[in-house]
């Protein structure tokens, strides 16, 4: 036999899980490949079925995530491993063909499992448009994750803010200017119309601002490595352990701190870092006395996100594939802001 999954030899597609068999339906040649992979005379070794489905795609087309063309959704392999059987049958149904009524069941399976498919995406491409943008020079080569980033900041934005066409044009430049990546693009633009809204005197210039708060946010990038997935009860072991030895949890990166400060302190205040001490103070006492109260896997299959409630808002933990658990975002209410700009 030629491919071995975690010591049983596999002679048959059938002997694959249900979910595992479901799943090379929907991978384009994933069948055709896996009997061929069976027939051929080199050795193939895996530890898991899920790291099959891994190789498979990585050999088809060199990438773990998938373009299901008839649903318009692009998504991991380890997200649709995720999935209920039942739920990933009714994709591989409704990707070979839907009707009205079963575009109903597709968007409830999309709100079950936390999916945008690139009809909410086109969410971007129209909002460059109603404000008269070109794309970015940074969204060439950006990540499926960086795209996400971008939706979800538009997204909040827009329930945050009333925009005006001068202050979303000037604050796309500004981001340009700072960004290195599509992630941090999407996140500097929220950070300045956050400043703007808060019609701050005492930070001049969101420049200003990022001087400011730049100490405090570089001081707080510390966060725990593991070398295992994470369920409830091991992410709260895992949190107990750290703060006893007497660590705080680090964000994910600079922007992600960043923003994720400016929209959970008030910006007029005299004393914007003693604000944001208090602030990461208390996000942190939440981390330590509530417990996590849903998790899932990213829409690109590449990292764990785990969900805290606040007072304020939702707090998500992110797990990425190199075993880094950092504070990833903190999202207080749009209803918080809702200014005209």
């Amino acid at each position: 036999m030629a491919l071995i999954i975690y010591k049983t030899e596999i002679s048959q597609p059938q002997q694959f899980s249900d979910k595992i068999q479901t799943l090379l339906q929907l991978i384009h040649q994933g069948m055709p490949c896996t009997e061929a992979l069976i027939k051929q005379k080199q050795i193939v070794k895996c530890n898991s079925e899920e790291q099959f489905i891994e190789m498979l795609c990585l050999k088809l087309m060199g990438s773990i995530l998938l373009y299901l063309h008839q649903l318009h959704l692009s998504v991991g392999t380890g997200k649709l491993l995720e999935l209920h059987t039942q739920d990933l049958w009714t994709l591989a149904v409704l990707n070979n063909h839907n009707s009205e009524k079963e575009r109903i069941i597709l968007s409830e399976i999309l709100a079950k499992y936390n999916l945008v498919d690139s009809n909410a995406l086109n969410k971007i491409a129209r909002f460059y448009h109603r404000y008269n943008l070109d794309y970015p020079a940074i969204n060439l080569g950006a990540s499926f994750d960086e795209k996400l980033t971008l939706y979800n900041v538009i997204c909040y934005c827009e329930q945050a803010f009333t925009l005006s066409e001068e202050t979303v044009t000037t604050a796309y430049h500004w981001a340009t200017q700072k960004a290195q990546n599509l992630s941090d693009f999407a996140r500097y633009f929220c950070i300045y119309l956050a400043w703007v809204n808060s019609q701050s005197k005492t930070l001049t210039s969101p420049d200003n601002l990022i001087e400011t708060l730049a100490p405090i946010v570089n001081s707080n990038l510390n966060c725990p490595i593991t070398e295992s997935e994470l369920d409830v009860v091991a992410l709260q072991q895992m949190i107990k352990c750290w703060y006893q030895d007497g660590n705080n949890f680090g964000f994910s990166g600079f922007t992600s701190g960043l923003l994720s400060i400016v929209l959970n302190i008030d910006l007029k205040s005299e004393d914007v870092v003693k604000d944001a001490s208090a602030y990461l103070d208390a996000l942190q006492t939440t981390l330590r006395s509530t417990s996590c109260n849903a998790y899932y896997m990213s829409q690109s299959g590449l990292s764990h996100h785990y969900l805290f409630n606040s007072q304020r808002g939702e707090v998500i933990l992110k797990l990425d594939r190199q075993g880094y658990l950092s504070l990833f975002s903190h999202w207080p209410s749009p209803s918080i802001f809702n200014l005209h700009l």
